[in-house]
């Protein structure tokens, strides 16, 4: 940190600094040289070098709002001019949480001193706007401290704000960090200020790289990437390909036990109906906003028992690809260690992905606990609401590589505990979000329908979008996932559905 103190010396204001060597080689002659045209401007009150200054940093630190026009200058809003060339003068985040509160206290002693000479007249000074996004992207420092320099400018500035804001009355600090939708903000936690060390070596960067770049393969599991053709000729390609992942994403049957025994939802479904002497009673139905309804707590219970052991990622770097589809098959029994496990992805590699993808594919160890943080840590968010910073305790990000996954996990723990109760004479399909249960008994289905809208685990059934015959209603065709199926025999009608 620097050590520096900010003092009344006469009608201008002056900042004492000690600075090192090393800091200040890396200062600049031209940011030398505009502190002190800016100081010299300031202590004469010249209007036309402070025109010309403040032209010259609003272009480059982002001061829009500084225009001799609208702003009346006084003793503050110089303070606050001076504070913020003088921190973004220096290359590196150098200003420390004691000195920022020092700082924070002179500023707000100033805007009180101000607004009393006022006479009662609540007229207060325009909001400094700053941005540090293209300075920190010049910076060629860790990924960590570019986020704790973001938090303690977000730190400083909201601060200031609440002062100009809550007339100067005594606020409780917060830290200022990322921001949600609002229709998250019924699952709120209060955080405090403390958490902020805690948060940072939660988001640690790790020596691997970026969780875009990876893909997490824990021993004991079957992973198969596709690669999809986007040419007219490979439309039934795509749509048996479709009909797979709708059959292999879940088969939850026979007290919520998987089964991959048939390759697709057609065959599945046919299977099952083909035992039916009677009617098929259905329901199809999706879970009320199940991503934001993920409850973090137990989600992150549920990977402690899928992942019980260190795991291997795998980075797969693509240039090219090839014409054709192929699966990575990658299977590894339990109580294997890491060293087969690695052997597996290579040997799979080599003899699939040999003629898809160039040979830039690398294997990393890593542990059981840094992987529940640095998933933790990407699914955590903070919420800003008025005076506070607010942990969000529910919901995942929708669209990003690892939702889709979490969210199977997810709720496969919720599906399971409903199939535990489930006779034999049932079935259950589900992809993402979306199941269909069929059963031969109607009131099986009934009491499914009644479970699925209890919350349970933070999520439930929809209602409005719920579609089923057990209450009289006599539905032709039944679409799901892209199928057209009878409703009477659950025979597949047409293989895909184009809705324009």
């Amino acid at each position: 940190t620097i050590p520096c103190s900010l003092h009344m010396d006469g009608d201008s204001t002056v900042i004492d600094v000690v600075v090192d060597k090393e800091i200040g080689e890396a200062i600049g002659s031209e940011r030398k040289k505009l502190l002190e045209d800016l100081f010299k401007s300031v202590k004469r009150w010249k209007k036309k070098e402070m025109r010309d200054l403040v032209k010259r940093y609003s272009k480059r630190y982002y001061l829009k709002e500084l225009t001799l026009a609208k702003v009346i200058w006084n003793e503050s809003e110089l303070t606050r001019f001076l504070l913020i060339v003088y921190r973004d003068s220096f290359p590196s985040p150098l200003i420390g949480e004691k000195n920022s509160e020092q700082l924070m206290e002179f500023i707000s002693s100033q805007l009180m001193a101000s607004e009393k000479a006022k006479k009662g007249k609540k007229k207060y000074p325009p909001l400094l706007k700053y941005r540090f996004i293209n300075w920190l992207k010049k910076l060629n420092c860790e990924r960590e401290k570019r986020r704790i320099v973001q938090k303690i400018s977000n730190y400083i500035v909201d601060y200031m704000q609440s002062i100009v804001k809550f007339g100067f009355k005594t606020i409780t600090r917060y830290n200022c960090t990322e921001f949600v939708p609002m229709n998250q903000f019924r699952h709120l936690e209060k955080l405090c200020f403390i958490d902020y060390e805690k948060r940072c070596e939660l988001t640690q960067v790790d020596q691997v790289g970026s969780a875009f770049d990876l893909k997490l393969i824990p021993v004991g599991s079957t992973v198969r990437p596709i690669v999809m053709k986007e040419k007219k000729k490979a439309k039934d390609r795509r749509r048996k390909e479709k009909i797979f992942l709708a059959g292999l994403r879940y088969h939850l049957s026979r007290f919520g036990v998987p089964s991959e025994t048939l390759a697709s939802c057609q065959k599945t479904i046919a299977a099952f109906s083909c035992k039916a002497k009677d009617e098929i009673f259905y329901l199809k139905s999706d879970i009320r906003k199940f991503f934001p309804s993920i409850d973090h707590s137990v989600l992150i219970s549920l990977l402690r028992g899928v992942v019980q052991g260190d795991c291997v990622v795998a980075t797969l770097e693509c240039d090219k690809i090839v014409k054709g589809r192929k699966f990575l098959k990658i299977r590894n029994k339990g109580g294997a260690d890491l060293e087969s496990a690695r052997k597996a992805l290579f040997s799979s590699f080599n003899n699939n992905f040999r003629k898809l993808f160039n040979k830039k594919f690398t294997t990393t160890n890593i542990s059981r606990e840094h992987l529940l943080k640095t998933i933790l840590s990407e699914i955590r968010h903070t919420v800003k609401y008025k005076d506070r910073v607010y942990r969000v305790g529910r919901g995942i990000g929708q669209g990003s590589i690892y939702s889709s996954l979490l969210g199977d996990i997810y709720l496969h723990e919720r599906m399971k505990r409903m199939m535990m109760i489930i006779p034999r004479q049932s079935l259950l399909l589900s992809y993402a979000d979306d199941f269909l249960f069929l059963s031969h008994l109607r009131h099986v289905v009934e009491n499914f329908h009644q479970g699925i809208l209890q919350e349970e685990m933070g999520i439930r059934g929809n209602s409005e979008k719920t579609i089923t015959n057990v209450n009289g209603r006599k539905c032709r065709v039944l679409h799901w996932c892209g199928l057209t199926f009878h409703t009477t025999r659950f025979a597949l009608i047409r293989k895909r559905s184009i809705k324009k």
